[in-house]
């Protein structure tokens, strides 16, 4: 007759998988630039990068990269193109602290899950981008912005798409910055382990 559960057990937390975020933006905009290019279109440079931000006091781990791609002015009323786009890609870190529970990554996923829960809208699930990810929207009278926020294991990201438009955004502009901001967010899913 065999006893199983005999002997001494350790209570070792297991190591998240990430503990920083990158250093610094560049790596994350090699991931995401074939997304960035298609949604800016003609306000799209190459030679601009993102801008990366830090908070002063790094309570988290947190890396935000920031794009801001402007027409030259030449776009007229009407034009269905955005005379302006704006990307925001902000990295989180969490780390293993006195109000974690044993697992790093299971906490992030409750986290995760909580936030997307308490938000004043409901969220659209998205399956295919990292371990869990939903997208929201908000329209104003110039602007058409969609927000998708993604988890892979203990980071999260969330990835908010601004287009600027010369009249009242579409509902196909709308469909149209949502599209791109999933497009972005898959692509950072996908390479999160190379900028990481």
């Amino acid at each position: 007759m065999a006893v199983v559960g005999c002997g001494t057990t350790t209570s070792e937390k297991p190591t998240p998988p990430f503990s920083a975020p990158p250093a610094d933006c560049a790596p994350v905009q090699e991931v995401g630039n074939s997304s960035v290019s298609s949604f800016a279109g003609r306000l799209y440079e190459p030679s601009l990068e993102f801008r990366s931000e830090r908070p002063e006091q790094e309570f988290a781990r947190v890396l935000t990269c920031y794009g801001a791609y402007v027409g030259n002015g030449q776009l007229v009323a009407g034009d269905a193109d955005p005379r302006a786009a704006t990307v925001y890609v902000t990295i989180a870190v969490r780390q293993k602290d006195s109000f974690s529970g044993d697992d790093v990554v299971d906490e992030t996923k409750r986290s995760f899950a909580s936030y997307r829960d308490q938000l004043p809208r409901p969220a659209k699930i998205i399956a295919g981008v990292g371990n869990d990810a939903y997208v929201t929207n908000e329209a104003t009278d110039t602007d058409a912005r969609a927000t998708v926020d993604f988890r892979v294991d203990n980071v999260t990201v969330q990835v908010r798409l601004n287009k600027t438009y010369t009249q009242r955004p579409t509902p196909q502009h709308e469909s149209s910055v949502e599209s791109d901001a999933v497009s972005l967010a898959r692509s950072l899913a996908a390479g999160v382990a190379t900028f990481m």
